[in-house]
């Protein structure tokens, strides 16, 4: 008697498991896709950058930088050919203040060599650099027109350095980078 009491009650507690355990996977699989993009929406939102195009035109005009955009002024419309996007790798973790440095530092100055060197360079990712126990702040990458990727550490000095060129032969400047750089034709002559 004991036997058989000690058994149904194994019995009762493997069924009532059982039911749980498939009720689980049932809510589970209904409820797959909605439980899906609510997790991973607001992970998506918090990873998607800021995208923004730059004319990418040495003689002509770059793309309002944040701190300089205004609701009042338009944004010049360069052709989409001449445009680089640009994206910082995650983008909520770029103050206003960083977002203006790089403009003015690096990526003016690199579209507008690439520009000089006949590269149209298609998109430019920032992110924050896992190397700055190294001392960089900032990994830079690129995709040219044709397929051609590159990339660099950047970010050194507080306040940031100028991007500088690597030439291979010494760097020729265009009369309108010159002008517009002069920090860097400084110290590259």
């Amino acid at each position: 008697m004991e036997e058989n009491k000690s058994k149904d009650i194994w019995i009762t507690l493997t069924t009532i498991l059982l039911i749980v355990l498939i009720g689980t996977v049932v809510f589970f699989w209904q409820n797959y896709k909605r439980l899906k993009s609510s997790n991973t929406e607001p992970q998506v939102q918090k990873l998607v950058e800021e995208e923004k195009p730059v004319d990418n035109n040495v003689a002509g005009t770059i793309a309002p930088s944040p701190a300089t955009a205004s609701p009042d002024t338009p944004n010049p419309t360069p052709s989409e050919e001449n445009k680089t996007e640009v994206i910082f790798v995650s983008n909520g973790l770029f103050t206003e203040e960083e977002k203006v440095e790089l403009y003015e530092k690096l990526i003016e100055p690199f579209l507008d060599f690439q520009k000089d060197s006949n590269i149209q360079t298609l998109t430019l990712e920032i992110e924050k650099s896992s190397l700055q126990n190294a001392g960089y702040k900032y990994k830079v990458s690129y995709i040219n027109k044709g397929g051609s990727k590159g990339g660099l550490l950047f970010g050194l000095n507080i306040p940031l350095e100028w991007w500088l060129p690597e030439c291979l032969n010494g760097c020729s400047f265009s009369d309108s980078f010159k002008e517009k750089y002069p920090e860097i034709v400084e110290q590259l002559d």
